[in-house]
């Protein structure tokens, strides 16, 4: 019989060489893959610290470069640099889909190249290059917008989100103005018929938005005088009397301008003027110093008179020098003119511009008791009931008012109704709470903005509030936004009232948020996470 002899010499080998490359192709899809998720983490985690910072420094108003810079070093911070003995650094990726800085949003897209550790053997038995690999990672954080936290003081800043401005001179009918394109209240007033020798008063009225039963158009408050209006005969003397400015801050200066005859007199207030030179044909100037003063607002009166004794003629009322503090709501009043010889005209253009709160400007505020247009008004935390109807704080100890400057343990949000406190409550004992609070902290703003921003008791988180109604010398009022204010100084001041000097600030602080825009100048943002590309 034939036999056939087979040799199965080298076969073992062959089968182990195979088995061997199947062994090390797992061993790097196990070892190497999971390395590479592990790297991709370490890379999330990079991305979403830079993307955090980088909307951080967007709240603090940083330009683009400050942005960017901010977001490399925080990336770069957050890397795992070695990598089996190589240096790695990552590196922002930059095309403006993928790294994208906006106001309302940082997205930050980063790579690194990644040395594999069993994958680079396929390079010896295959074609190709497997010896690195490049890992992605992105992260978008949104700027959003803070409805309630806990650490409020019990300092209200009264607002006035204007919806309805009102004008009437001397008790007329009320004529409505209009929200102009250029933001302020604008309108035609309807003059008086009947010449006198004294200016006729026009009162402004604004109701914020704040509806109830009592006020379906809004909670109104005025201002009387907001400015005078004359009607002259035409043989009078004097004929026009206005400032270049009226409406201005303690100690500034204006000047006042009188069309008359013969070198007129003046008396603004309490004070004087009898100093006028010659501006122009029958016309005459002087230069006028606003007084000092602690109110939210005080409205002088001008006289003017030309000549003596019984050829005396005087015109009372003939303009207003309104000296207010910038956190007074009704910031300007302007008519088109305001002096007429009767049966001139039938009307006159009025232009009403309401304050606006705005960072980066220093504001006078006073902590006072009961309700006071643009300052800080003191808030009863005893007494607040959430917009569904739960109440916080009714009588327990955590609702003492002034322990609450230190800290309110409680929770205010958007929507809260609160009420004022009454009583004085600007003595001693509130600047002693300041002077606690404050404790440490020996930064102005410049120098807590070039440390960084750190823990200081000078920045308050504050409630932006409208009123409802008064009630018995206090005011319910509804919180609009919320606020932080950076406090430089802070002194009592006559009539019981304790002057804060400061700034309203950009500022990031955790909490309840709403990506919705709150529709006030003032608010509170903070960061978070949102949904990326990939």
């Amino acid at each position: 019989m034939l036999r056939i002899i087979r040799k199965e010499d080298g076969a073992t080998a062959i089968i182990v060489a195979i088995l061997l490359v199947v062994i090390i192709g797992f061993s790097a899809l196990v070892i190497d893959v999971g390395h590479l998720y592990e790297v991709r983490r370490q890379l999330q985690s990079a991305a979403d610290a830079a993307a955090l910072a980088a909307a951080q420094e967007i709240i603090k108003g940083g330009d683009i470069v400050q942005v960017s810079s901010v977001a490399d070093e925080y990336a770069k911070k957050n890397d795992f640099k070695q990598d089996l003995g190589t240096i790695r650094e990552l590196e922002m990726v930059y095309p403006s889909e993928m790294t994208k800085f906006e106001a309302e949003y940082a997205k930050v897209t980063v790579k690194k190249k990644v040395d594999l550790f069993l994958a680079p053997v396929f390079s010896l038995i295959a074609t190709g290059n497997f010896t690195d690999k490049t890992i992605f990672a992105q992260a978008k954080a949104e700027v959003v917008y803070i409805t309630g936290g806990k650490g409020l003081v019990p300092w209200g800043v009264p607002i006035v989100k204007a919806g309805r401005v009102e004008a009437e001179v001397d008790g007329q009918t009320s004529e409505l103005l209009f929200n102009s394109s250029s933001g302020k209240w604008e309108g035609s007033l309807t003059l008086p018929s009947i010449a006198r020798t004294e200016g006729y008063n026009v009162k402004i009225t604004h109701f914020n938005s704040q509806q109830t039963l009592d006020f379906p158009d809004g909670f109104p408050e005025s201002l009387s005088p907001s400015t005078y209006v004359g009607i002259h005969e035409s043989s009078d003397p004097i004929t026009d009397v206005y400032f270049l400015d009226s409406y201005l801050s303690p100690s500034s200066s204006t000047d006042l301008y009188v069309k008359s005859i013969e070198k007129p007199s003046a008396r603004v207030g309490n004070a004087n003027y009898n100093n006028f030179v010659i501006a122009g044909t029958d016309l005459w100037k002087t230069s006028v110093i606003a007084p000092s003063t602690v109110d939210a607002i005080v409205s002088l009166p001008v006289d003017v008179s030309v000549g003596q004794g019984v050829d005396k003629f005087e015109f009372a009322n003939a303009a207003v020098l309104s000296v207010r503090r910038n956190t007074y709501p009704v910031k300007n009043v302007e008519l088109g003119d305001a002096h007429f010889v009767v049966g001139e005209a039938n009307a006159t253009f009025i232009s009403v511009e309401l304050n606006e709160f705005i960072y980066g400007k220093e504001y006078e505020l006073k902590v006072v008791a009961g309700p006071e247009s643009g300052n800080f008004a003191a808030l009863d935390f005893r007494y607040v009931t959430h917009p569904d109807g739960t109440q916080e704080g009714l009588n327990t100890a955590a609702a003492d008012y002034y322990d609450n400057i230190l800290y309110y343990p409680g929770e205010i949000h958007i929507g809260d109704i609160i009420d004022t406190k009454t009583g004085n409550l600007s003595g001693p004992t509130t600047i002693q709470r300041i002077n606690e609070r404050i404790g440490g902290c020996s930064h102005d703003l410049e120098s807590w903005e070039l440390a960084d921003r750190p823990s200081c008791g000078r920045v308050v988180i504050v409630p932006i509030v409208e009123k409802i109604e008064r009630l018995n010398g206090k005011s319910e009022v509804v919180v609009e936004s919320i606020a932080s204010f950076f406090i430089n100084e802070y002194e009592k001041i006559p009539s019981d009232k304790v002057n804060i000097t400061g700034q309203f600030i950009e500022y990031f602080l955790s909490g309840e948020y709403t990506t919705t825009k709150p529709d006030t100048k003032l608010y509170l943002e903070t960061v978070r996470l949102s949904t990326t590309d990939f």
